[in-house]
This record gives structure tokens, sequence and C-alpha cells, in this order.
């Protein structure tokens, strides 16, 4: 007989692993899912849906959109879905003592960095603004804590230098989906046991704030260049014109020492040169406030 299981997530990141979930049904039966209320969104302000909403829509799935888990009645429409197995993925929500506890096979979440680096809600934006040339995924058994449970195995994947936090989030996912699929039969059988983490070693990953996009041209190139690639797709790396906030989708590093942090220094190439802090940073392509995607030049 499948596993009754019960999927929760929200994001692009979540899909993959579900869609793996749903490949398998002679194992997994999925129940249920449960995901983030819908948000608004774009110029107009639109609810939108999100990304796993509309993949268990198609799929004829039950969802589930509590704004809050504490409440007695969300967890007892959970509880009666009879979940033996929960899988999270950027979920967005610490689980209650309630449902950790009702699966008689855990929940199991699969994080998006070698824990205990990266603990929190953007495990992939901070390994790229820290400059960490490998992150990973981690098969881990939760607790009442913010990813702080054993962890069951990780696999690791290089950060490219050409990476953005929307092409790293592709790439993890799909590992991610991969290693759960791998693990959780050894899970359920007993075959695994986790590992403790080494909390003396964790480091955090706060989710970003609109104006952390903001470039500061008195810090480094190299800072300012993670930075523009950590903040897409959101919230975008931005500065300001006389003309208003312009948006910057691509920049490289030069190394020719700079005085005037924030100034133009020179164009070629298509390539707009601002002194920094430390270098200097090439604007190449940019989208000012209204208008469309073209060269900083």
């Amino acid at each position: 007989m499948p596993y009754r299981t019960l999927f929760m997530g929200t994001p692009e990141f979540a899909v993959p692993i579900l869609q793996a979930l749903l490949a398998v049904p002679e194992l997994y039966t999925i129940v249920g899912i449960v995901t983030q209320p819908d948000q608004m969104a774009g110029r107009g302000q639109h609810l939108r849906a999100p990304p796993i909403k509309t993949l268990a829509s198609s799929s004829n799935l039950r969802v589930l959109q509590p704004v809050s888990l504490k409440h007695p009645n969300v967890q007892e429409a959970v509880a009666r879905l009879e979940p033996e197995l929960v899988v999270v993925a950027a979920y967005g929500k610490i689980l209650p003592p309630a449902l950790l506890d009702l699966p008689r096979f855990g929940c199991i979440n699969v994080h998006a960095s070698l824990l205990p680096a990266f603990r929190g809600a953007s495990p992939i934006t901070q390994a790229i603004l820290h400059g960490e040339p490998i992150t990973g995924v981690t098969i881990m058994h939760m607790d009442e804590g913010c990813d702080t449970g054993p962890t069951y195995t990780s696999a690791s994947m290089p950060i490219d230098d050409e990476d953005t936090c929307a092409t790293l989030t592709a790439k993890l996912s799909i590992c991610g989906a991969q290693l759960l699929i791998k693990t959780l039969p050894q899970i359920v059988l007993s075959a695994l046991k986790p590992t403790p983490q080494n909390h003396l070693a964790a480091s955090f990953a706060p989710r970003l704030q609109k104006g952390d996009g903001h470039l500061n041209f008195q810090h480094p190139s190299d800072a300012l260049e993670r930075r523009i690639r950590a903040c897409i797709p959101w919230p975008g790396a931005f500065v300001f014109s006389p003309k208003g906030r312009v948006l910057i989708e691509k920049a490289m590093c030069g190394d020719a020492p700079s005085t005037s942090p924030g100034r133009v220094l020179s164009v070629t190439d298509e390539t707009v040169w601002i002194g920094c802090g430390v270098g200097t940073l090439g604007l190449q392509q940019v989208r000012p406030e209204g208008k469309k995607s073209m060269s900083a030049a």
C-alpha cells in the first residue's frame, strides 16, 4: 500500500519535489496540499496563487491555504487527512508540535542548503551573497526549531559565477527532488537514521526585504555583483538615477582602482563602469522603471 502523504510547500522550488512524489503513486498517495494563501502581486495588485497551488489544482489535489497552522480548526482539518508522512519544501512557516507529531513517519523537510549552514527562509540568496563556492540540499527530520532537526543526507552543488537566485533555485529543486525520492524509502523503513546537527556551526539565512536590493557603491564591486545575482528575481537590485529607479539585471566586476564610489567612470562596449569602494562595477543590462530591459549604455 502506498504511504498517505501530505505535501507542504509554496514557491517554485517546491514544484519539482511535488512532481517527483506524484510520479510514483505506487509509493506515495498525496492526500492533500498545504500552501500559503494567495498574495497580491504585479502592478495591478491582483491575487496570485502560489506555484504549488497551481500544480495541485491541475492534479486535482485537495488544497489547504491556512493563514496560521496554530488554529485548532486547521490542525483538525489536517488530521482528518490521516497522513502517515509529511513532506515539506519551502512552505514558509514553522510547524507546531501538533502537526509535527501527527504522521507516524514524521515530517521530512527538503532544505536548500548544506545544514547547519544557512538555516532559515532564504538559504539560496544568502549563499550567493556570501560568495560561497558550494551549496546543496539537505533532507532532514523536522523538529520545533527553524531547520534545527537531525539530518538524513545531503547533496552538494557548485555555485557558478553566472548563477542567480532563480537559476540556482531551479537546479537545487531538481537535486532536492531526486535526493528525496532516493532517501524516503530508507526513512520509512527505518533503514536510515538521522544525525544531529552541529548547532555551534550554524549560520542563518534571513528573508530579504525589498530595500535590500539597493546597491551601495561604497561596497566592493564583487559584493555588489553578487547582490545583483542574489536579488534575481526578487527583490531586484536597483539604483536611483536622475530619471528614477533603475533595476540592474546584469553586471560584471572590474579590477581598476576607484576613488569615486557611485560615479560613472566610462562607457565602453555597452557597459557603464561605476566606481565602487573597491574596484569597479560594469553595468550591462538594466531596466528603467516602467520600461523594458536594455543595455546599460
